[in-house]
């Protein structure tokens, strides 16, 4: 029988960052957050009660506030709403990159119904003193606003229509209009209209991050690949009988609403059952669960945050993997299309294709013969992370192939703050 390692996952930040927007706006609360919260929950959190401090009187009323986002896309795009509709005088930042991430159409929408938000590119033509050194802000002055209807182009982030969703009932919001149709990310919209529904389970024992999860699932998988490599040099009758380890991830539900979950089922083909259990979900390895693929072929425009890890999980597996609906991940934390074709072209063989008319919006990664250099245990691997979370977790799946550095490893707590504690406990051998 395989031994069981238990693995805590952070609680999902999509969920919980939206629980306490929602408890802000219409509870008049700012929940406590979890010990082991992840960095964009903690970002949030202190921004909403520096906006608090400033409602009770904090600060003088003709004096602007700073709010501080750092490198949070969700703060950024929501806080942007909140503000908006605010009473108050704000400057909304954050880092160099973030303010490079698409928001104007969110802008747009809330200047049509009223808003005053003004581009400030130059530091000294504002008063403020911050650890960011950021040259530039948006400057709001919040007030009531009401619209029953409005637009919003989410061609390029769907989190434009989560932020006005999330400030809807505050506005008199009836009918938002989203275009296109079905945009990129379209779930985390429906997660959001859960929320505001007070459908969610926002439990955050139930909460467990599946987008942190793919991680021991792609690397459950790559352990039971490898155990059965080993077994076939083996003749049948003095083959060793080594069962791979399970996992039980801690707070994860295979019904949660999070997009992401998708992969139990992508998994299950590959050889990985989950089982839910009371406090979690166990992942085991089976070779009679898997079904003969060629190519792997998956859809991931609702589920682009899991590309970083599959496609470095394409690169050991090794098996030639078809990713559509990608275009969007120049938009993360790092242009990751180009990240990958960057980090991963010495394992693979890295093609950006169009689809469905949409440049770069197909990635596809083959296998090339690197069977030598895998099998060398004592190689090493090197890889720049690029500020990118995503990649943290990706990259250091090549710890089962060798020792791993990873420049800029401690970016993974914007999503997984013990992710480092948890690869050592799991016997990686990664070095941050």
């Amino acid at each position: 029988m395989p031994s069981l390692k238990q693995v805590s996952l952070p609680v999902s930040k999509s969920l919980y960052i939206r629980k306490l927007i929602c408890d802000f706006l219409y509870n008049g609360c700012i929940g406590e957050i979890p010990s082991d919260a992840s960095e964009d929950i903690r970002i949030v959190h202190h921004c909403l009660t520096c906006i608090s401090q400033d409602m009770e009187g904090g600060v003088k009323r003709d004096e602007s506030v700073l709010i501080d986002v750092y490198d949070c896309g969700a703060a950024y795009r929501f806080l942007m709403a909140v503000l908006a509709i605010t009473p108050g005088q704000w400057l909304l930042t954050g880092t160099e990159h973030l303010l490079q991430r698409p928001i104007e159409e969110l802008v747009e929408a809330l200047r049509s119904i009223g808003a005053d938000i003004q581009w400030c590119p130059y530091r000294d033509a504002i008063n403020r003193v911050s650890t960011n050194d950021n040259c530039a802000c948006w400057q709001i002055h919040g007030k009531p606003l009401h619209a029953s209807e409005m637009t919003i182009d989410c061609t390029r982030s769907g989190q434009f229509a989560t932020a006005l969703l999330l400030i809807s009932d505050k506005i008199g919001l009836k009918n938002l209009n989203i275009l296109p149709q079905n945009p990129s990310s379209f779930v985390y919209i429906a997660m959001t209209k859960e929320i505001m529904n007070g459908k969610a389970d926002l439990e955050a024992n139930h909460m467990g991050d599946w987008s942190a999860a793919v991680y021991w699932y792609a690397r459950l998988l790559l352990e039971g690949q490898m155990q059965s490599s080993h077994r076939s040099h083996f003749s049948s009758g003095v083959a060793p009988c080594v069962v791979p380890e399970s996992y039980k991830l801690l707070h994860l539900d295979l019904h949660s609403i999070q997009s992401d979950a998708v992969l139990a089922r992508w998994f299950a083909d590959w050889g990985i059952e989950s089982r839910q259990e009371e406090d979690g979900v166990v992942i085991s390895y089976n070779e009679q669960l898997i079904k003969p693929q060629e190519v792997v072929e998956l859809d991931m425009s609702q589920n682009v945050d899991l590309v970083p890890v599959l496609a470095c999980l394409a690169c050991i597996w090794p098996k030639t993997m078809i990713f559509k609906g990608v275009a969007n991940l120049k938009y993360k934390e790092s242009d990751r299309l180009k990240v990958i074709q960057e980090q991963l072209s010495p394992f693979a063989i890295i093609e950006i294709n169009s689809y469905n008319g949409i440049p770069n919006n197909q990635l596809v990664i083959g296998p090339i013969d690197t069977h030598s250099s895998y099998s060398n245990s004592s190689c090493g691997f090197s890889f720049n992370a690029h500020n990118d979370h995503r990649f943290v977790m990706g990259f250091s799946l090549f710890a089962l192939k060798g020792k791993v550095q990873i420049k800029g490893f401690d970016c993974v707590r914007k999503s997984y703050p013990n992710f480092n504690a948890e690869g050592v406990i799991a016997g990686s051998d990664i070095v941050g």
